[in-house]
């Protein structure tokens, strides 16, 4: 029997733990978070057995084989460190960390204690994701000229008064919509296309104050619309772009997600999940993959993939391998957001360096 315990007792730390109910021979037996209540409720609702509000009293625990890093971002190099000294397997969301200081610390630390960790870049997990990679290396679309990737939602439009969250605290979390949904999109160039190797950015804030539930305004800094050129090893160039200001087809849970690949014979659009093979002068094909989960939500859209992500995990632990996307391609996704801030104040191109 693994046993796990999970940090944080948020949405997507529910997902996680709904995965590993599916999941035999797996037991989560503790949960930490800084409030008590939250981290009770979590328990009941779960039946988990230990609750804390100590992260040492978790990693402390008998026969404890590994976390889920699943906190705001802030605090994940905390988590993650002390996790890596107690020697106990990790998974951790996306981004691996607000800065890239503090990834290569994790990493390193991880990498000393010869760990097994997942990092979670949900297309990784997606069907039409991995077949559309298939096809890149079968060589059916040619060598890749460009890509263009995409994520908006509404998430500070649909409202008059933007909602204040940890992803809108400068406090709890590095950037904005760059870390939040541009790490996806980072990754999926890498997994898909290659390594993101310089880049030429423009981060802006649209939405100078957001709100608490109670109409308590406050300001937000973190860069809500970002617009990326980028470089990639093999050649290909394209563009990252980012919004929480997007309405196009944000009836979608978590609104337009978008990435289209073009190669010297053919071109692939990936688009909410879904994937179109095109070849010239052909309608387009449809590449293998789940069914549409638009009209899930977004906890029940997530859930699936959530499960494959603790699958993945729990095999990695099991099988003492590394099973990809690990804290090293997570180190990749930070290097590049690191260039991309530092672009974007020095309003020029800058090489993503490579440390580790």
């Amino acid at each position: 029997m693994l046993k796990f315990g999970v940090f944080g007792y948020g949405m997507i730390a529910d997902v996680h733990v709904e995965g590993l109910a599916h999941i035999e021979g797996v037991e989560v037996v503790a949960v930490c978070g800084p409030r008590e209540a939250g981290a009770r409720e979590f328990a009941d609702k779960f039946g988990i057995e230990n609750v804390f509000t100590n992260p040492d009293h978790l990693l402390a625990l008998d026969d404890l084989d590994g976390v889920l890093v699943d906190t705001p971002d802030v605090f994940h190099h905390d988590l993650v460190v002390r996790s890596a000294r107690a020697d106990k397997h990790i998974f951790c969301e996306k981004p691996l960390a607000v800065t890239v200081e503090e990834a290569r610390e994790m990493y390193e630390a991880a990498k000393a204690a010869n760990l097994r960790t997942v990092v979670g870049f949900s297309n990784r997990w997606n069907t039409a994701a991995n077949n559309i990679r298939r096809l890149i290396e079968d060589d059916v679309i040619g060598e890749v000229v460009h890509v263009h990737s995409q994520s908006l939602n509404t998430a500070l439009v649909r409202s008059e008064k933007p909602r204040f969250t940890w992803r809108t605290d400068a406090k709890r979390t590095g950037t904005g919509i760059l870390g939040d949904l541009g790490s996806h999109h980072i990754d999926l160039v890498h997994f898909l296309v290659g390594d993101i190797t310089d880049v030429c950015a423009n981060m802006k804030t649209f939405t100078p104050q957001v709100f608490d539930d109670d109409g308590t305004p406050h300001a937000h800094d973190l860069d809500d619309d970002t617009i990326v050129l980028m470089q990639v090893a093999n050649g290909a160039h394209g563009t990252l772009g980012l919004s929480r200001l997007g309405s196009v087809q944000s009836n979608y849970p978590v609104g337009r997600r978008h990435a289209m690949i073009n190669g010297r014979k053919g071109g692939i659009l990936y688009e909410n999940g879904q994937g179109w093979l095109f070849m010239p002068g052909q309608e387009g094909e449809p590449i293998p993959g789940e069914p549409p989960t638009v009209d899930k939500g977004h906890g029940g859209q997530l859930l699936a993939g959530g499960t494959r992500q603790m699958e993945t995990f729990v095999q990695s632990v099991r099988e003492d391998r590394e099973i990809l996307p690990t804290f090293t391609e997570g180190l990749k996704t930070q290097e590049v957001l690191h260039a991309v801030v530092e672009s974007s104040k020095s309003r020029s191109w800058v090489e993503v360096r490579r440390v580790g």
